[in-house]
């Protein structure tokens, strides 16, 4: 078979399948697949593998993936990178992670050595859900349920692209401009930055209005990825005046922040921002 085949055989498979499901569907005559496929029901990896997670409990991309451990009942060791101390700008934290940034996930086999590395925090989450899909509680929709998988792409592209990137900026400025000694941007810039982040929040709000979690009615890894900025701004402003007028965010907020996973995760980011937090919203 030429390599052009090779790489091609997988998509081909998965589309023979798609046509056959269909078919059946429809009460049609089931589409034959080609003798030279066979097609097995996929399981999730379920390995005998340890994790060493670099990072700080600070970064609330460090607290998403200790999070979606736990939520898969896994442990792991901690090495802690102090990113206030700007270790992350050295070249041997480079190597660990090419931008210099946390977390990173090492995953050791049965020897102890590195089987694979994964640098960034969503791609943990998701190599985590994916491998242990069958332990723990399941954050991501099953690959044949189409469209739940559409929505959970949906609200994953939201998260990333519009709630995360404006609340690290208010949440930033605030917090962590000051402990490096960073020049905080200017009242307006702050305002203005503050008004896109709530704006982001009642369209969150009146997603959650229909249903229960952010990518339909099952708590998944777009929850996951959202919850470290939420409590810091609750931090920031309360949350009697952060929720004024997000009723629906409350709610899930109050839904999601009991799960025993998210006490751990936060007991976790609570010891390692204490002192960091000001006094009062800003």
């Amino acid at each position: 078979m030429r390599l052009s085949e090779t790489r091609n055989l997988g998509w081909r498979k998965y589309r023979a399948k798609q046509r056959q499901e269909m078919s059946l569907a429809e009460n049609k005559t089931p589409y034959l697949l080609p003798s030279h496929f066979t097609l097995t029901q996929p399981d999730c990896f379920q390995m005998d593998r340890k994790f060493v997670l670099y990072g700080d409990y600070v970064s609330p991309y460090t607290i998403t993936a200790a999070h979606v451990l736990l939520e898969k009942g896994l442990t792991w060791e901690y090495r802690h990178i102090e990113i206030f101390k700007f270790v992350t700008r050295t070249p041997e934290h480079r190597k660990l992670h090419p931008f210099g940034k946390v977390p990173i996930l090492d995953v050791l086999d049965g020897r102890g050595e590195t089987h694979l590395r994964i640098c960034e925090s969503r791609a943990i989450a998701r190599y985590i859900a994916a491998a242990y899909c069958n332990q723990g509680n399941s954050l991501m929709p099953d690959i044949s349920d189409v469209e739940a998988v559409a929505l959970f792409e949906e609200a994953a592209s939201m998260e990333v692209c519009y709630f995360s990137p404006v609340a690290w900026k208010y949440c930033g400025d605030i917090i962590v401009k000051p402990v490096l000694g960073f020049p905080r941007v200017d009242k307006k810039t702050l305002e203005d930055i503050w008004n896109e982040l709530n704006g982001a929040m009642k369209t969150l709000d009146g997603i959650l209005s229909g249903r229960e979690y952010l990518a339909g009615e099952s708590f998944t890894l777009v929850d996951i990825w959202t919850m470290p900025w939420v409590s810091q701004l609750i931090d920031l402003k309360e949350a009697d005046v952060l929720f004024s007028e997000l009723p629906h965010l409350r709610d899930w907020w109050e839904r999601v922040s009991l799960r025993p996973a998210w006490k751990e995760a936060c007991a976790l980011m609570d010891k390692a921002m204490e002192g960091m937090r000001p006094n009062s919203a800003k």
